[in-house]
């Protein structure tokens, strides 16, 4: 809980450590399923009366699934804080996922599905997954494939919910205007019936990376790529995880950023190219995306790749120094928002077993220095074990192997 003086609302949040991770080959899909079918009905409110009793509340509900978790939440009032956290406990535990509603919404997945395929700079970070992350769960996409999506049926859900929504792998969380003794007495009274199993119910398979290359041929203006590279994951300390944090950013994280220099302001090859760390629990990617014009394409990612090879010896103190500026302002920032803290909370907890505030944070990013992000880019770069992920016209790059094996 995470009471903060001057605010008005307050933003409730179930997070359940139960996302596409915890799925098979065959029920890929049914986390996220199951978030779009909490909301269809209980044993006292339709789907139309829990969306017409948030909304006299005058807030706004939500829910996301990752591949790690899934969150349900709630901002509110305060004054409506008992109301709110009542109608989040019924939909929780009491919802029925009546056939109709479970026919209805497996057409909006399906669109949901169709909307993410259509669109090359969604699609190719799936595609570029699946095949980092063959056959595993961890690669596999959030909103599963059409085919599962067509058979779940409601047995497939309530034992989903049966395995995976017990309270060994639930936090409840609160941040903005809350007391503690009011929120604990809600806590205990709506949620208190959430069934313990004794142990954490979640059987996560180590991650596993595999360099892999990916071509999709498309009537596309523009070849769409991902550059990756393996790298620092959950299971490293917090000061690796920030150290990438700080390559990420000035790889391509800003206008200043490297690429972003070398890519777009000086050679015009892209309107926009991003630098990432996708970090897991177990494993992790650095990755870069950008989109170009097919006859460029070799040339941009002949300067990506002239960029990674040169990272771990050119480093500099001022752009090292800048790049924790802006994740430190970021941090800051979104510490005024009460969503935000309860999703740091969230993550915090979830990934590192403990809530690290702001101000740790901001001390441990104090202590980074060149030497340790020049050791991120060492790790990345050791093996060589570079992926390619590319969605576009016919015969893209031809000779990438070659430009590879010069990294």
């Amino acid at each position: 809980m995470d009471s903060i003086p001057g605010h008005y609302s307050v933003s409730i949040k179930i997070w359940i450590r139960a996302g596409s991770e915890c799925e098979t080959q065959e029920n890929n899909g049914l986390a996220h399923f199951l978030e779009h079918m909490i909301f269809k009905g209980t044993s006292t409110r339709t789907a139309e009366q829990i969306a017409a009793d948030f909304d006299r509340l005058g807030g706004y509900f939500n829910a996301c699934t990752s591949r790690s978790y899934t969150v349900y939440y709630v901002k509110l009032l305060e004054e409506h804080l008992d109301k709110g956290m009542e109608i989040l406990s019924d939909v929780l535990n009491n919802s029925i996922f009546p056939k109709e509603e479970l026919e209805r919404e497996k057409m909006v997945v399906l669109e949901e599905i169709s909307q993410t395929e259509d669109a090359p700079d969604d699609i190719i970070f799936d595609r570029f997954f699946e095949n980092i992350y063959p056959n595993q769960a961890y690669g596999r996409p959030i909103l599963g494939s059409r085919e599962n999506v067509r058979r779940f049926t409601r047995d497939d859900i309530t034992s989903f919910i049966s395995q995976h929504y017990c309270s060994e792998n639930m936090m409840l969380i609160a941040s903005g205007k809350v007391d503690s003794e009011r929120f604990i007495s809600l806590a205990e009274k709506y949620f208190g019936c959430i069934k313990s199993v004794g142990v954490r119910a979640v059987d996560r398979s180590p991650a596993r990376y595999v360099p892999a290359e990916y071509r999709e041929e498309r009537k596309l203006e523009q070849t769409h790529l991902i550059l990756g590279l393996p790298c620092v994951s959950y299971s490293d300390s917090i000061s690796q995880i920030y150290s990438a944090k700080v390559l990420a950013i000035l790889l391509g994280g800003s206008m200043s950023s490297r690429l972003f220099q070398e890519v777009r302001e000086k050679r015009g090859l892209a309107y926009s190219i991003s630098a990432f760390h996708a970090p897991s629990e177990t494993s992790a990617i650095m990755g870069i995306y950008s989109s170009t014009d097919p006859k460029r394409l070799k040339e941009l990612v002949t300067v990506v790749l002239g960029e990674l090879s040169k990272l771990q010896n050119t480093l500099t103190t001022e752009e090292v120094e800048r790049a924790k500026q802006q994740i430190k302002s970021s941090i800051l920032m979104s510490l005024e928002s009460n969503e935000s803290r309860a999703s740091h909370i969230g993550r915090s907890i979830h990934y590192f077993g403990r809530y690290t505030d702001g101000a740790e944070l901001i001390e441990i990013i104090d202590t980074i220095g060149v030497n340790d992000v020049a050791s991120i880019a060492e790790f990345m770069l050791q093996d060589k074990r570079l992926s390619l992920a590319l969605i576009g016209a016919k015969g893209m790059l031809d000779g990438y192997r070659v430009l590879a094996e010069a990294l």
